[in-house]
């Protein structure tokens, strides 16, 4: 079962508060070099969710 709580909530189990809102505004390369917050805002919080589920499995991002 896929974790499908709020996006900061589920990046406190990685970082801190300030580390969360970097990660949120910083463009990822998983994310074809957007910011996660550009792609919730465009109703494409799946593919933000998708990154912080290899983060919950342990892989290196």
């Amino acid at each position: 079962m896929q974790d499908r709580r709020p996006v900061r909530q589920r990046l406190t189990a990685h970082y801190t508060s300030e580390e969360i809102a970097v990660w949120m505004h910083r463009a990822h390369p998983q994310l074809g070099d957007q910011s996660p917050r550009h792609l919730i805002h465009q109703g494409r919080a799946e593919e933000v969710h998708r990154v912080i589920d290899r983060l919950d499995d342990g892989a290196y991002i």
